[in-house]
């Protein structure tokens, strides 16, 4: 498990990877190995994964310290309850990848999702965000899929929109068409705003 000098430290020796993976966590330690596993099952593999504990009063140190063990590219840091906006922004400030994506602490990904995103804005390089279709499933049973978070639905509400911000915008400002963990972000986007 490293911790934040070691992070600055083993960032001026290398250079660091391709994307980081911002995972705020407050007291969702149980979930972490099904989250952390999937990211480790990912068809690209150039990534490291920020575990911001906030503040957890539960086992989390101690899982993301187990999952740590063997997998230099998980970095564990631990800060006082701040909510999970200053999680985010702590793991923003820490993120060496040229491409970020937010990860709650339940979250699954598709073994090919960093891959395909990668390879999107690899080939767009005037594409700042790059984002797929996502489903929620019940704790525990992965396997049952649906396009809402209320669960009971298989319908897509989500469409994709592709254009400068004359043709986005419209979209974005009638409904939020992305949950925040669908996307993946330039870093130097995320740095301007």
């Amino acid at each position: 498990m490293l911790e934040v000098n070691a992070v600055i430290n083993s960032s001026r020796q290398r250079v660091g990877p391709e994307v980081s993976l911002i995972i705020p966590c407050y007291n969702y330690g149980r979930f972490l190995r099904e989250t952390i596993g999937s990211l480790q099952k990912q068809s690209y593999q150039d990534w490291e994964a920020i575990i911001v504990d906030d503040g957890s009063v539960d086992d989390t140190a101690n899982c993301a310290a187990v999952l740590a063990q063997g997998d230099d590219r998980l970095i564990y840091i631990h800060q006082s309850n701040q909510g999970v906006s200053a999680a985010r922004n702590k793991g923003i400030s820490l993120a060496r990848g040229e491409f970020v994506l937010f990860l709650d602490a339940d979250d699954l990904l598709t073994a090919t999702k960093l891959q395909s995103h990668v390879e999107h804005l690899r080939s767009c390089p005037s594409v700042d965000i790059s984002y797929s279709k996502f489903r929620y499933f019940p704790d525990g049973r992965p396997e049952e899929l649906f396009t809402n978070y209320g669960l009971d639905s298989q319908q897509e509400w989500s469409r994709p929109v592709s254009g400068c911000g004359r043709v986005t915008f419209p979209v974005f400002i009638r409904k939020n068409n992305l949950p925040l963990q669908a996307a993946v972000f330039r870093r130097s986007l995320l740095q301007r705003v």
